[in-house]
């Protein structure tokens, strides 16, 4: 996997996505035969209420702790289910032109699952003109998102912008926040595994 895709996946897990990284998209040939599109560097969703839950080994409830420290420039609330179409890129944020492509748009939606067939052509054109889609009812949002070192050139591009800056100065305050419960943790996620070894050795002796 990439490493700023990695990246990425580990801070959308920690922040109570479940994520797919690098799916690709594949179409069907008019004369036959099929060929790679592209691909989508990640895959996300949030469920209402999602968070990391460490039980009292009391049996105890009342004991439990969790934590539900989402990112604010994530701009997620409990009130819908939240879904993400985001682009990775270790220059400019940019999406690439195979991302907002109405087949790789609807087939990212249909992988999901949780779309009604007969709202998928307006989520797909609201999508591409606007970046972000509520569906009927308002109980769920769809965005695209663009990680990356820079800035995009336009200064109103239609989707939302992330810096791997900002996704790495989130894990670090996360870490040194909760450091009693991360040192205790086995973090088999590579990138986030890294990151911890990392952190560790900035605080090590010279």
């Amino acid at each position: 996997m990439d490493p700023a895709v990695a990246l990425v996946k580990a801070y959308m897990q920690i922040n109570g996505f479940f994520t797919i990284a690098e799916f690709p998209i594949i179409e069907s040939l008019e004369k036959g035969g099929y060929r790679s599109v592209t691909d989508l560097d990640i895959l996300a969703v949030r469920f209402p209420g999602a968070g990391r839950l460490i039980p009292s080994n009391s049996g105890d409830t009342d004991r439990d702790v969790q934590f539900t420290e989402l990112d604010p420039a994530l701009e997620v609330t409990d009130e819908r289910l939240e879904f993400v179409i985001g682009e990775v890129k270790e220059g400019r944020a940019e999406l690439n032109e195979g991302a907002t492509k109405p087949l790789v748009i609807r087939t990212a939606l249909t992988r999901f699952g949780a779309f009604n067939p007969r709202h998928i052509d307006r989520l797909v054109a609201e999508l591409i003109e606007k970046g972000e889609a509520i569906t009927p009812g308002r109980k769920a949002r769809v965005r695209l998102f663009s990680f990356g070192t820079l800035r995009p050139k336009s200064s109103n591009p239609r989707f939302t912008v992330m810096t791997l800056k900002h996704v790495l100065n989130h894990i670090e305050r996360l870490e040194k926040e909760h450091r009693n419960v991360a040192k205790t943790a086995q973090f088999k996620d590579p990138a986030l595994g890294m990151l911890m070894v990392l952190f560790k050795a900035k605080r090590g002796a010279d």
